[in-house]
């Protein structure tokens, strides 16, 4: 069926009213749009220039002290200008979960993609080795943990790419959680394999994700030791020379425990030059609630980051109180087709009155979400909990990866929350 927009002028862009709707050239830019002159069509997603700024500059900070190189993760906000933010900061590429991304980041000018999953099926590798034949200027990687994995990438090579090859990392991981080659023995019997395939796949370091332990209460331990076994591989891997490659990459880190990973792969004590590479992705906008928690326990841990200041929640979604039916219920125009809830509800962090307030006041720990439908938020507020219907309430995000994927374009603010930018999506 052929597409129809809804409107003559073209296709809407959520949370921006008519005149800017198309998202075109510079008009968001230099729109003079006022958040808090209730001027977008809410809900709105907001990203908070200053906010984007204290983050970049902590991260930069960050590597220059341990020296640790930063792949970030693409997935979590698919943005070409966040991209650039973070080329333009020194990353040393970007990471990608699937082959759907890979060619997205080829068509964006990324020159560096680290796949940090395993290529399988036929058309996925068809895809990224086309990629490989016809743009020798990209540099990529993906992952393995099996022998089947293995042959089945080298087998696709052979007949779309035959005479080149693809860089792997052989993974670890952790019994009962997600991928990952699970002992010594499973680790050299992969190793091996590549070997035997040699002229379709380059070994070229190891890598896992200790992000799987998040959840846990007291994840340290169990983080520590994954990262353990990965440096224990790439040591055995390089004691009986099976890596394929003048440098190894030894790489972890999600946003997490990103101090431990940076840590544990700067010794890795092998017989040629290492790359030492995390892929922390929700750095640059952070959140109000899992990775706030998890950043403190990383100044905890690591006492001497405290000097570098703090991650700021850049990424805001903002409604309309809709509703108060009874004096400790609220009810907002914000629900789960606008933010995600996959980490855990979102978080009441702002409520303005227009006309009434000069700036936002916070309502954090005393507003709290308390259940989430497709385009409504449920509020548990006390009695006294100054808003009406009309007013302005902003949520913090819990995960970020699943808000940015709700929304086309997100308009970037400044402290005022004047429009002044707008960041795209390509989910």
């Amino acid at each position: 069926m052929a597409r129809q927009d809804a409107h003559d002028g073209g296709s809407y862009l959520k949370g921006l009213p008519d005149r800017v709707a198309s998202g075109e050239g510079g008009v968001i830019a230099s729109s003079g749009l006022r958040l808090l002159a209730d001027e977008l069509l809410l809900p709105a997603a907001v990203l908070k220039r200053s906010a984007l700024e204290t983050n970049r500059r902590w991260m930069r900070e960050f590597l220059q002290k341990t020296g640790v190189l930063l792949c970030p993760h693409g997935k979590t906000t698919m943005s070409p200008e966040l991209f650039a933010m973070q080329l333009e900061d020194g990353a040393w590429g970007l990471t990608a979960a699937t082959a759907h991304h890979v060619r997205l980041y080829v068509r964006m000018g990324v020159k560096r993609i680290l796949m940090a999953n395993q290529l399988v099926g036929r058309a996925n590798i068809e895809a990224v080795a086309s990629i490989i034949a016809e743009r020798p200027d990209v540099e990529f990687y993906c992952l393995v943990d099996s022998v089947r994995g293995v042959v089945q990438l080298s087998e696709g090579m052979r007949r779309c790419a035959p005479g080149r090859r693809v860089s792997v990392l052989l993974e670890v991981g952790a019994p009962g959680q997600r991928t990952g080659a699970r002992d010594l023995e499973a680790v050299l019997e992969i190793a091996s394999c590549c070997a035997a395939n040699r002229d379709a796949v380059r070994l070229s370091g190891v890598e896992t994700f200790e992000g799987v332990f998040t959840a846990m209460a007291d994840p340290d331990a169990a983080v520590c030791g994954l990262l353990d076994f990965l440096g224990e591989a790439a040591r055995e891997i390089d004691r009986r020379g099976l890596f394929d490659s003048d440098e190894v990459m030894i790489t972890a880190g999600g946003t997490a425990f990103f101090d431990l990973a940076a840590g544990a792969i700067r010794d890795p004590r092998l017989s040629r030059p290492v790359l030492q590479v995390i892929r922390s992705g929700c750095y640059l906008t952070h959140d109000s609630s899992l990775y706030e928690r998890s950043f403190t326990r990383i100044l905890e841990r690591s006492g001497h980051l405290g000097a570098l200041g703090r991650f700021e929640p850049a990424l805001e979604v903002w409604g309309h109180v809709q509703s108060r039916p009874e004096a400790t219920r609220l009810i907002a125009s914000v629900g789960k087709r606008d933010i995600g809830s996959d980490a855990g509800f979102p978080v009441p962090v702002w409520v303005f009155s227009p006309g009434r307030d000069a700036s936002p006041r916070s309502c954090q720990g005393e507003a709290s979400v308390a259940a989430l439908y497709d385009q409504h938020a449920c509020l548990d507020v006390p009695a006294d909990f100054k808003a009406e219907v009309g007013d302005l309430i902003a949520f913090g995000v819990s995960h970020p990866c699943t808000t940015f994927d709700k929304w086309k374009a997100i308009v970037v603010v400044d402290d005022d929350y004047r429009v002044i930018d707008m960041v795209s999506t390509a989910f």
